[in-house]
C-alpha cells in the first residue's frame, strides 16, 4: 500500500465526519507532520490542543497542565483528555527521533 502524508485541512473535516479512518484503508499508512498534528489538535480539541501546543514550544508542563484543569471545577471529557495525551506523547516522541 501507499504512503500518503496529510494536511491539515482534510484530516480535520474527516474527523467532524467520523471518517478519519478511510484514509488509512485507502492509503495504508499515513503521516502527520508534527505541525499539522499540533494545529488539528488546537482545532479539535480547543483548549487542550492549546495547552498542548504551549507545551510542544516548552512554555508548560502538558500532563502537569491538564492534571492541574482536572483538578478544578472545569469538565474535561476524559475520552478526549486521554486522546490528547496519547497524540502529544506520539508527536514528542517523533520529535525527538
Amino acid at each position: 500500500m501507499a504512503v500518503v502524508v496529510s494536511d491539515t485541512t482534510p484530516l480535520h473535516y474527516l474527523i467532524l465526519v467520523g471518517r478519519e479512518s478511510i484514509l488509512e484503508k485507502l492509503y495504508g499508512t499515513v503521516l502527520i507532520p508534527p505541525a499539522v498534528l499540533t494545529e488539528l489538535l488546537m482545532k479539535v480539541k480547543g483548549t487542550l490542543g492549546i495547552i498542548a501546543q504551549a507545551a510542544q514550544s516548552n512554555l508548560l508542563d502538558f500532563a502537569e497542565t491538564v492534571q492541574a484543569l482536572q483538578r478544578t471545577n472545569m469538565h474535561l471529557d476524559k475520552d478526549i483528555v486521554d486522546d490528547v495525551i496519547r497524540e502529544y506523547e506520539r508527536a514528542k516522541q517523533r520529535d525527538q527521533s
